[in-house]
């Protein structure tokens, strides 16, 4: 499946990851919730490390491997309303340099949630 990821970071502008609480988003249909959420812990001057936690699933570094991988600041997150509802996440990570984003669905066919690297 085809997925415009870069017309969906496009509406991050305009949402900045402020607040202290998760960033939670149903990406399921309406009855079938498929939550995603979005927390940050760990401040360091104005970083944090940012975690993903998809339904039920413990929380995990946003970007996978180490904890201090997912540091980043200036994190943008979207929920995009629309057919598939979708997560957009845009920021700076310390572990790459530059930004960084990424769009994630959830396939009722497949049962999973599946994420979209912007390149």
């Amino acid at each position: 499946m085809r997925f415009p990821v870069l017309a969906l970071f496009a509406l991050c502008p305009s949402v900045a990851y402020a607040s202290d609480k998760a960033y939670a988003c149903d990406l399921g249909d309406v009855g079938a919730p498929q939550v995603v959420r979005v927390t940050k812990a760990g401040k360091l001057a104005d970083t944090y490390i940012y975690y993903l936690r998809q339904g039920d699933r413990a929380a995990l570094p946003l970007l996978g491997g180490e904890a201090e991988d997912s540091r980043g600041s200036g994190l943008r997150i979207e929920c995009v309303d629309g057919k598939p509802r979708a997560l957009a996440v845009f920021g700076e990570f310390m572990s790459a340099g530059y930004p960084q984003g990424w769009v994630m669905i959830y396939d009722p066919a497949k049962r999973s949630f599946e994420r979209f690297a912007g390149s």
